[in-house]
């Protein structure tokens, strides 16, 4: 049987508000942004152009599926947008004690130099070449099949390294020619 006109937008609407509150409980954790951003595009799509199953089940099936590219994305945009948010400040020449704390994630030069110049209070630096040595022993462990039961895996499938928080007190640790 076909759905009436009138069936077609009303759930369409419902829709509309059911994915609207499901980005908004999902981008609550501030780095899930990205990956919320991104389900609720895809299954609003879905949805407009009648391509859908559940508007539920299309959001956590694209949350899911895009969450580490997204949220990886996301974050390098907070890294950007803190500071642009310094230098917002620095263009409407804020008082430096009136400025909120503005703190980076992405331990980039650019970010790093933000903490020195006093632009940022913090950033949080990725220990690149930890993560190079990491891939390149996975690499020849998963090539060779030896040395797989030397490396610290999480879980029996992760590397983690620890991230450093970097501020104007510690962050001459990485030196001048840090990136």
């Amino acid at each position: 049987m076909k759905e009436s006109k009138l069936h077609q937008v009303l759930t369409a609407l419902i829709d509309i508000v059911w994915l609207g509150l499901l980005w908004l409980v999902c981008s609550l954790p501030v780095f899930t942004l990205g990956a919320a951003s991104t389900a609720l595009y895809y299954s609003m799509v879905k949805c407009v152009r009648h391509e859908r199953s559940r508007a539920t089940k299309e959001f956590f099936r694209a949350f899911r599926l895009n969450f580490l590219q997204a949220t990886l994305l996301w974050l390098i945009c907070l890294g950007v947008m803190a500071l642009g948010a310094a230098d917002a400040c620095d263009s409407r020449e804020i008082p430096e004690e009136e400025r909120p704390a503005i703190i980076g994630i992405d331990g980039t030069k650019v970010g790093l130099e933000g903490v020195r110049n006093g632009k940022l209070i913090g950033t949080v630096y990725n220990d690149k070449e930890g993560q190079a040595r990491a891939m390149l022993q996975l690499a020849l462990a998963a090539a060779t099949g030896e040395g797989m039961e030397d490396l610290p895996l999480t879980d029996g499938k992760y590397i983690r390294l620890p991230y450093s928080e970097i501020t104007l007190d510690n962050i001459s640790r990485l030196g001048e020619e840090a990136p």
